[in-house]
């Protein structure tokens, strides 16, 4: 349910964003166009980000799922959550900032 509906949040706010583009389309409002254009480019990376956000969740979360009962090699467990986010976890685990 809510894979699906982050798909179609996505694609209605991808279709007014197209639809509004089109309108300014031949017509002498060049400007406008760019700035739909570029507001339809951030749009599409921003969801792009949300998607790899929601990738390392998934994929940190299932890591503390299949975490042991007895820790006893802290790196050997950290292979498994996903590289960017193994040092923010290891200094969390360590009591340092994140």
């Amino acid at each position: 349910m809510n894979k699906h509906f982050f798909a179609a949040t996505f694609g209605v706010g991808a279709l007014a964003v197209l639809w509004i583009a089109t309108g300014f389309l031949g017509s002498q409002h060049v400007l406008a166009l760019l700035m739909t254009l570029l507001i339809g480019a951030v749009y599409g990376y921003g969801s792009l980000e949300l998607h790899r956000f929601r990738q390392l969740s998934a994929e940190l979360t299932a890591a503390l799922t299949a975490l042991p009962e007895q820790l006893c090699d802290l790196n050997a467990w950290l292979g498994s959550v996903p590289a960017s986010l193994q040092n923010p976890v290891r200094r969390r685990i360590e009591g340092e900032r994140a």
